[in-house]
């Protein structure tokens, strides 16, 4: 019975619905477009947003200096104060260490700085502090954070400079001269406004003549090289009396005071060309009809140059002049004349030519021709005095 009455009961209300009109199944029929297509955004759950707390501590090193090429490590640990909480151990800047590695696990910190990565003029030091985040969760729970920051620092390692070239003018110079070189440098730890500084110190095993070397510039090329000219000037310098080697020795000094290997510099240095002097400086008097001597000398002052035998122009009938070098520095000459009859009383020159050459053969360029003028004042013969003719006679 009671079937037969839910049958029918369900047929009425299908009935119903069929003479109401047809049957919609759709259940937004009748809502306008804009609610028809409509579509929700799903939503996530929203984490909760970490909350600064002093119940999150961090146990470390309060310093640790890395070196360069050298490495390092430290460990940290991050605690809770509060129960039921997890930390977490976060870098925040880890790009500030090129290479570095964190085992979150153990809290180890390890990184081997490159050489190079104290720079410029920083300086033997640089200050490199690790930012770190230690995150604090537990189930259902509110998350706690606090940021620390670790006093790191990169020591520099100390680069040595290097003289790697010197550039001279000419291999000998002559004493008086002056001569340019110029020296490359290179030194890594330069700094914009530090350039290298070349010490200029005395040589061992040769002549020293680094008194007189001078540095005019320092240039800097790029690539932490510099040209650093130096000048050598022998203006007044007697150093040798021919030929000999001469130098001096260069280091390269770092801004942190480095120094480079000792580079030796050395030249072949000439004696200069002094003037050739004469002792016949003043007019020589000849009487006519009497004979004259007269000596002079011809010579290197210095005493150092070769002094060839002198040839003569000019020289009167009748006088001769004979030289002879009994030192190579010098030549003694004797002039000899007696006017007779056929000469005129006045005023008469000679030319002397004279060679003076460095006695060391391999300087080609070590010679000089020197002329001198050499006069001559021809008088009349003095009266003949009869009185001393006729004593002459008794």
């Amino acid at each position: 019975m009671k079937n037969t009455q839910y049958i029918f009961s369900t047929l009425l209300v299908v009935a119903t619905l069929s003479g109401c009109g047809s049957w919609k199944q759709d259940p937004l029929a009748g809502k306008d477009e804009a609610f028809r297509n409509a579509q929700q955004e799903p939503t996530l759950p929203e984490s909760p947003k970490p909350i600064d707390s002093a119940a999150v501590r961090l146990e470390t090193v309060d310093f640790y200096k890395f070196r360069e090429g050298v490495t390092g490590d430290f460990q940290m640990l991050a605690r809770i104060l509060e129960a039921g909480y997890t930390a977490t151990i976060h870098i925040d800047n880890m790009a500030d260490f090129p290479n570095a590695q964190f085992v979150a696990s153990t809290g180890k910190f390890t990184w081997t700085p490159d050489l190079g990565t104290v720079s410029g003029d920083k300086g033997l030091e640089e200050p490199r502090p690790l930012m770190v985040t230690v995150i604090g969760t537990k189930p259902n729970g509110k998350v706690l954070s606090s940021h620390f920051t670790i006093n790191l620092s990169v020591g520099k390692v100390l680069n040595v400079p290097e003289v790697f070239s010197v550039s001279k003018t000419s291999a000998s110079m002559r004493e008086g001269d002056m001569m340019n070189i110029t020296v490359k440098v290179r030194d890594k730890d330069a700094g914009a406004n530090s350039f290298p500084n070349l010490m200029i110190l005395p040589i061992v095993g040769y002549g020293n003549i680094s008194q007189y070397v001078t540095i005019t510039q320092i240039l800097a090329t790029g690539n932490n090289e510099f040209n650093i000219n130096l000048q050598i000037d022998l203006s007044g310098a007697e150093l040798t009396k021919s030929r000999d080697r001469f130098g001096f020795t260069l280091k390269a000094i770092s801004r942190f005071v480095q120094a480079s290997a000792p580079t030796d510099v050395t030249v072949n240095v000439v004696t200069s060309l002094a003037d050739l002097q004469s002792t016949w400086f003043a007019p020589v008097e000849v009487p006519m009809g009497m004979k004259k001597e007269f000596q002079f000398m011809i010579f290197d002052p210095k005493d150092e140059l070769f002094v060839a035998a002198p040839t003569f122009s000019g020289v009167p009938n009748g006088a001769n002049i004979t030289c002879s070098g009994l030192n190579v520095t010098r030549q003694f000459c004797t002039f000899s004349w007696t006017p007779d009859f056929t000469v005129s009383p006045g005023t008469y020159s000679i030319t002397s030519q004279v060679v003076g050459k460095n006695q060391d053969s391999q300087d080609t360029t070590g010679y000089k021709t020197y002329n001198f003028k050499m006069d001559l004042n021809v008088t009349s013969a003095p009266p003949v005095n009869p009185m001393a003719l006729k004593k002459g006679g008794h």
